[in-house]
């Protein structure tokens, strides 16, 4: 089952505006094609992503065929999403509502059942948490190098799902010092954490051998002497 809610609480009154609702399904077999030979020229798993809730629509922000990524807010009645575009012509890769954010993140959940997760893995973008959950770990998406202090308390309350679990913070190349700041806090509120440079720019550009690769040598070596 996908890890966003469906269904929440009554829309309260606010002073910005709220998306409450998810863009349409997008019907056609050309369409679902397109969305799905998008994700496997990427070496992203589709059945992994349709499990999380992701599809694919044209009434995301513009008429352009895009991947409906649900984010996970902390705000009764408050819906939020990013669509990536499937065509490489839209003037903007990602789409999202218009208004605050809320604090919102991208979880993605491995294919277990019973969950059997190997860890928790934080990373930049939506394409790059799906990559981590493909190999058995839980993906958390900030969608942003530099997230607020409530953003990060979200992040944590999404973790304490898990927090059993060890967490890995790998942000984009280059990223090392917003990926230290992210792992501080987390171990600030006790959680098991570290970081790691990744091989390439980002984890879903990794080829899955070096993702396999890369995550269980960072796990092994980083969380040996803890775990």
């Amino acid at each position: 089952m996908a890890y966003y809610q469906h269904e929440q609480a009554e829309h309260k009154p606010n002073a910005h505006p709220m998306c409450t609702t998810l863009p349409s399904w997008c019907p056609g077999s050309n369409a679902v094609k397109q969305f799905e030979d998008y994700l496997q020229n990427r070496n992203l798993d589709a059945g992994l992503a349709y499990e999380n809730g992701w599809y694919v629509s044209k009434d995301a922000g513009d008429h352009f065929p895009r991947i409906v990524i649900p984010a996970v807010t902390h705000k009764a009645g408050h819906v939020y999403w990013q669509a990536r575009d499937t065509t490489g012509k839209a003037f903007l890769r990602y789409q999202s509502p218009k208004g605050p954010r809320h604090e919102a993140l991208i979880k993605v959940l491995p294919d277990t059942d019973p969950p059997d997760y190997l860890g928790n893995v934080v990373v930049e973008g939506p394409m790059d948490a799906l990559a981590a959950a493909g190999e058995g770990y839980v993906g958390h998406a900030l969608m942003g190098m530099q997230p607020s202090h409530a953003t990060l308390m979200h992040l944590a309350l999404l973790i304490e799902d898990n927090k059993e679990l060890a967490t890995l913070v790998c942000l984009d190349r280059g990223e090392l010092v917003n990926s230290l700041r992210v792992s501080l806090f987390l171990s600030s509120q006790g959680y098991n954490s570290a970081i790691a440079e990744l091989p390439e720019k980002d984890l879903a550009q990794c080829l899955p051998s070096a993702r396999r690769k890369f995550l269980s040598q960072s796990f092994r070596n980083l969380f040996r002497s803890k775990n």
